[in-house]
């Protein structure tokens, strides 16, 4: 079972790790609401490296929606927005992660390990991610539903 941003009294994190399909939907739809909500520096969002490589690994798909974009520019750009952090697959945190991620993703066992050592949620898409039960996980709509929280976040989601 997840957690979801939609229950009642709940407030918006002041960090965040930031799956791949994020990342994927901010370099496809910067002026988007993923964008917008990265684009907005309000919050502090982290990824670990392994985000990075999964962005590389499926290029050839990126050509083909945005044929002008560079992605050495575009991973490059990310580093002004999110925190890039290596991850110690030795730690606690890791071997944690990969406990609960090894028959669910275990490509996702980064992200985790990740969100559990810096305490924050997981922002996603990815519906995998609720089969787990070691960190919150939420979605665009979910950060976009209580950004009212933080008024410089409502209206930096909100301009035209």
């Amino acid at each position: 079972m997840s957690i979801r941003f939609t229950r009642i009294g709940i407030k918006l994190a002041t960090s965040y790790v930031v799956d791949t399909t994020e990342l994927v939907s901010f370099m496809l739809n910067p002026h988007g609401l993923a964008g917008r909500i990265i684009r907005s520096l309000v919050l502090d969002l982290y990824a670990p490296y392994v985000a990075i490589d999964e962005i590389w690994k499926h290029k050839d798909e990126w050509f083909k929606k945005r044929p002008n974009l560079s992605l050495a520019d575009f991973t490059d750009t990310i580093s002004s927005y999110i925190k890039v952090v290596p991850i110690d697959r030795n730690g606690p945190e890791y071997t944690t992660a990969y406990k609960q991620m090894k028959d669910i993703d275990p490509n996702d066992t980064e992200f985790i390990a990740l969100a559990l050592q810096i305490n924050s949620p997981v922002w996603s898409e990815d519906e995998h991610f609720s089969r787990q039960t070691l960190v919150e996980v939420v979605t665009t709509q979910d950060i976009f539903n209580v950004s009212w929280q933080r008024p410089e976040l409502w209206q930096a989601l909100n301009r035209q």
